[in-house]
């Protein structure tokens, strides 16, 4: 999953590690930090990412959450992008879509807490162009 802020900055880029993790980087207090983020389920069986920086000692730090987007207010939740809010002074909530979700399989796609396979977004309709009208030849009157 990847994402950037609306000047082009990078956000995040995480992707799969070994077992429960994802690995990558992300914008944390202006800078860009490695991270780990350990998948871990609650007891009421909700899904979450417990994003944590990765120090040059190897020591971890929470530093946030991020969560499967699976509702959307108005809309219909294409099961396709992570949700995430860091610590810190106006840190802001940021969405971080799935890099080809379609390749994702199936089973790490509802580990990752997504309560729903992923669907492809519907493509519009194509418009129907008026027929044009008939109207039957005129038959010969017999005279």
């Amino acid at each position: 999953m990847q994402a950037a802020g609306a000047e082009g900055e990078l956000l995040a880029h995480l992707v799969k590690g070994h077992g429960d993790y994802l690995q990558g980087v992300m914008r944390h207090e202006g800078e860009l930090r490695h991270v780990l983020a350990r998948v871990c389920t609650g007891a009421n069986g909700n899904t979450w990412l417990a994003v944590n920086t990765v120090s040059d000692t190897g020591a971890l730090a929470l530093i946030g959450h991020g969560s499967a987007v699976n509702a959307v207010k108005n809309g219909e939740a294409r099961r396709d992008t992570f949700a995430f809010q860091l610590k810190g002074k106006d840190a802001p909530k940021f969405a971080v879509p799935l890099i080809s979700p379609e390749k994702i399989p199936p089973a790490l796609h509802s580990k990752l807490g997504f309560d729903k396979p992923w669907t492809p977004p519907k493509a519009p309709e194509p418009e129907q162009a008026p027929r044009a009208q008939v109207k039957p030849a005129n038959q010969p009157q017999p005279m």
